[in-house]
């Protein structure tokens, strides 16, 4: 089966003490350029440029109606143009430079100075280069009390000009059920007949990572620099999936209270 197949390449290995794990899902891509709210740093809406943070703090979060969910409750979190955000934090860096999600420090991911209780989510932790000139835009938006956070229109460091990609991070607001989507609207960074290694993930780390978080959810990763996600648009390898969810592991289920979940079969548009 082609998603068993995905999961060999990702090496997602079963582990018995896992209570989150990351599988493939079809959710669409919603756009929200248009009634999307821009990041803001100081109170002023920014595009963040190169290696730029802002945060959206848990007050502007509960007022747009999220309430969050046993992973990710209402906090304050910091949206990093280099495709992650730290959650329970409104400070701090998200470096360019990524790791393998299950053995990278603080210092390697950039928030050691962050310190407290913080976790990592990363759609696609990678060198990106958002730059106004190419349209790239950083966006927040509350809908149905689903947070939804956007990159647009990202060059790559190291691919300026080339391409790019356009990605979400959805965060859902339930007591008990899916916990967070990455969702993939364009993943080809280099156009042509040329691959490039950025593709697709190529250069990315995909996955969670828990600094004192909930005691239950371990780090899980979907890949690191492996071409394992495709752009519903644009990709190279449009056979890998649209968009991956975060949920509780099936034994995990009767021991976070967390029922009625089902990740679901991806079906190819």
């Amino acid at each position: 089966m082609k998603i068993a197949a995905i999961l060999a390449v990702a090496g997602l290995a079963g582990i018995a003490s896992a209570q989150i794990t990351i599988s493939p899902i079809n959710t669409p891509f919603t756009d929200i350029r248009a009634t999307g709210t821009l990041l803001t740093t100081g109170g002023t809406s920014v595009n963040l440029g190169d290696d730029g943070e802002a945060t959206i703090t848990g007050a502007q979060l509960s007022a747009a109606g999220f309430t969050g969910n046993p992973l990710f409750p209402v906090a304050d979190i910091r949206v990093g143009n280099n495709g992650g955000v730290v959650w329970n934090s409104g400070t701090g860096d998200i470096g360019f430079t990524n790791a393998n999600l299950l053995t990278a420090t603080a210092a390697q991911v950039g928030t050691a100075s962050q310190g407290g209780t913080r976790q990592f989510i990363a759609p696609f932790w990678d060198d990106m280069f958002g730059s106004s000139t190419n349209g790239a835009r950083n966006l927040w938006q509350v809908s149905g009390g689903n947070l939804i956070i956007t990159w647009l229109d990202q060059d790559h460091f190291g691919a300026q000009g080339t391409g790019r990609v356009t990605m979400q991070l959805v965060v859902y607001s339930n007591a008990g059920g899916a916990l967070a989507d990455f969702v993939y609207n364009d993943t080809l960074l280099l156009g042509g007949a040329t691959p490039a290694s950025q593709n697709d993930g190529g250069s990315a780390s995909i996955g969670y990572k828990n600094w004192g978080g909930p005691a239950w959810a371990n780090d899980v990763q979907w890949s690191f620099d492996t071409k394992s996600v495709a752009g519903y648009i644009e990709s190279e390898i449009p056979t890998n999936p649209n968009a991956l969810r975060i949920i509780p592991a099936p034994g995990a289920l009767a021991l976070l209270g967390l029922g009625g979940l089902v990740a679901g079969r991806r079906n190819r548009r």
